[in-house]
Order: C-alpha cells, then sequence, then structure tokens
C-alpha cells in the first residue's frame, strides 16, 4: 500500500479535505470498474485480485525505486521535475508504453510514491507531459502539484 501515494478518484472527487484516496485503490481497482476509464487496461495481464494487486504495485515500485534507463531495463526514459519547495514530480515512459507518475512531498517529508499509471503512451506523450509541466501548464485543479518554479533534476 505503502507504494501509493494519493489522487482523486475517476470522477475528480478529492474526498475528505481535499485530501485525495489512495491512487492504488483507484487506479487499480475503481478505473477498470469505470466504463469511461477501464478501456486503458484492455491488455492488462492478470488477474484483477489483491494478489495481483500486490504484485503490479511492486513491479511498479522497481520504477519509483529505480527510474533510470541505464539501470533499469524497463524504463524508455525517465524525468524528474522538482519545484523550488523541494517538491519532485516522477515522469517514467516504460519500454511497454506505461506512463508512471511519481510525487514526492517535501512539506510533509514523504518520499516518491505513485499517483498514477496510464497504459499505451508513447515518446510523443512522454515528451509532451515533461514539458507541460516544465511550463507550469498543468496547474489546474491537481491534488499532487508542483509550485512555482521548476528544473529537470535528472
Amino acid at each position: 500500500m505503502g507504494v501509493w501515494g494519493r489522487s482523486p478518484d475517476s470522477s475528480g472527487d478529492l474526498g475528505v479535505n481535499d485530501q485525495g484516496y489512495h491512487a492504488g485503490v483507484i487506479h487499480y481497482f475503481e478505473y477498470r470498474a469505470d466504463a469511461e476509464k477501464n478501456g486503458r487496461y484492455k491488455n492488462t495481464e492478470g488477474e484483477i485480485s489483491i494478489d495481483g494487486f500486490i504484485k503490479f504495485s511492486n513491479r511498479l515500485r522497481s520504477f519509483i525505486d529505480n527510474p533510470n534507463p541505464q539501470n533499469n531495463a524497463e524504463v524508455k526514459n525517465a524525468t524528474i521535475i522538482e519545484d523550488e519547495q523541494g517538491n519532485r514530480r516522477l515522469y517514467v515512459l516504460t519500454d511497454k508504453g506505461e506512463f508512471i507518475v511519481g510525487f514526492e512531498n517535501a512539506q510533509n517529508q514523504e518520499p516518491m510514491r505513485v499517483i498514477t499509471i496510464i497504459p499505451g503512451r508513447n515518446d510523443k506523450d512522454y515528451a509532451n507531459a515533461v514539458n507541460t509541466e516544465l511550463e507550469g501548464k498543468n496547474d489546474r485543479n491537481r491534488l499532487n502539484k508542483l509550485h512555482g518554479a521548476r528544473r529537470i533534476i535528472s
């Protein structure tokens, strides 16, 4: 459970006190049950179960713990962006086209955690996401957002 951060649910609700929900429960279970979101999982391997969730989460941990393409053969590309407060957002594109986003909250001293995973992405999607984040164009009502000036740190 600790691999995951907090995120809105499939309808964008942020929950009690705008703290969001457990991102793993949302992305592994709820998105598969939501007709508008479950298409992204049509080619997902394995059973949708607690054991499947554990296996899925442990695999994602490998991308958060080791996002360097030189040391992790499954990573095609990765970028960490840091804001002026020390918060960090990690973008990873895997060799299977999975787009994984992590967030590290410096104020709460929380480690990097997965906040979303979207299968079926490519190099262009990855580059657009990184550039949009650097420009601060994605700061809409986001739960895990960077503030102010940003820079790539890796």
